[in-house]
């Protein structure tokens, strides 16, 4: 076999290498070797283009990602909270102690925007706390009010939904306080409802939850 062949088996990914490889089958002394260098020039050629397309492909990928790191909120966490002033505080003040900042719907300013408006603006985080308080009273129509039970706020639950649509259940966190007699929210089953104990295992596991998704929070 002719070195001109034998080039052809060089670095595949060597522009110059096929540039030269090219020339050589103008030199080819036999139609034989003619073929085989050609078949090995197209051949590198295709893998030099499929590695360079990957190589573009992954440089793509890898640019998305870093935008997309870029564009995580890490360090916001929205609170949505009914009229439990005394939840929200200890919830609210435990955020801040993570070095993290707590977003609340009301002391954010309106700039003339709708709720739901603002709601949409205020909802780039990653991560909610959902707080379940029992502030109203339900009952069905068919039943009477001796049967009514404690709820959260018609606000809280459509938050609530609201974020669990927009961001997933993994990035939302649900705490209640009440007593025996608390409705939780049905056709919700696969959310999972924390105690706000006094003990302040609720703390730790959403701790827990917060790394898990990205966040770094530093008690």
């Amino acid at each position: 076999m002719s070195k001109e062949i034998e080039s052809s088996f060089s670095d595949t990914e060597n522009l110059n290498e096929i540039l030269l490889n090219l020339e050589s089958l103008k030199k080819a002394p036999s139609d034989y070797e003619f073929k085989i260098l050609r078949s090995k020039v197209e051949t590198n050629i295709i893998i030099l283009v499929f590695n360079k397309r990957v190589e573009q492909d992954m440089s793509f990928v890898k640019n998305i990602d870093s935008i997309k790191l870029k564009n995580k909120n890490f360090n916001e966490v929205f609170i949505v909270h009914g009229h439990d002033d005394e939840m929200k505080k200890i919830v609210e003040e435990f955020i801040f102690s993570l070095g993290l900042k707590p977003i609340i719907f009301r002391k954010e300013p309106n700039h003339s925007r709708t709720i739901i408006q603002k709601l949409k603006d205020l909802s780039h985080v990653n991560f909610a706390i959902i707080l379940l308080s029992g502030d109203d009273y339900g009952f069905s129509k068919s039943s009477n009010h001796e049967k009514a039970r404690l709820r959260a706020r018609q606000n809280v639950i459509f938050e609530m939904g609201y974020f669990l649509g927009k961001i997933g259940a993994d990035h939302t966190f649900t705490l209640f306080k009440s007593g025996e007699n608390f409705e939780f929210p049905s056709d919700l089953s696969g959310v999972l409802y924390e105690p706000l104990d006094n003990e302040g295992d609720w703390k730790i596991k959403l701790i827990d939850e917060l790394k898990l998704i990205g966040y770094n929070p530093t008690p």
